[in-house]
């Protein structure tokens, strides 16, 4: 069985490669904008999202009915996935995910939460 720590890893190294289609459209986005949201405060995001974790890190996931946590969040490496429904990535896909937004709108978002001017 593969551990939560090799699953975090494979989501790492998936996000670091060729980027999905909805990742495409970061043209109008600077690198330095997209450095500061990728280094955002995880815990402050989930916070405004309503997403509370444990002190073990996991949580309810919201992606699926769940009743008992399955979420498992990685604040410091800002990575996450559900041992319910196989959710996983950044930050990012979380609120892209969880808002119904397209990446740029959810970077746009969490830039709004956590005070990241995009000039």
């Amino acid at each position: 069985m593969e551990s939560l720590t090799d699953k975090l890893r494979g989501i790492q190294r998936s996000l670091q490669e060729e980027p999905p289609a909805s990742r495409a459209s970061t043209d109008r986005l600077s690198n330095r904008f997209l450095e500061q949201v990728r280094a955002a405060d995880f815990g402050a995001i989930l916070d405004a999202l309503g997403v509370e974790v444990g002190s073990n890190g996991m949580a309810i996931c919201p992606f699926h009915p769940d009743n008992d946590p399955s979420l498992s969040v990685d604040v410091d490496r800002g990575l996450y996935h559900c041992f319910g429904c196989e959710a996983g990535g950044d930050l990012i896909d979380f609120v892209e995910r969880h808002r119904s937004l397209d990446f740029v709108e959810a970077c746009r978002w969490i830039a709004s939460v956590v005070g990241i001017s995009e000039t």
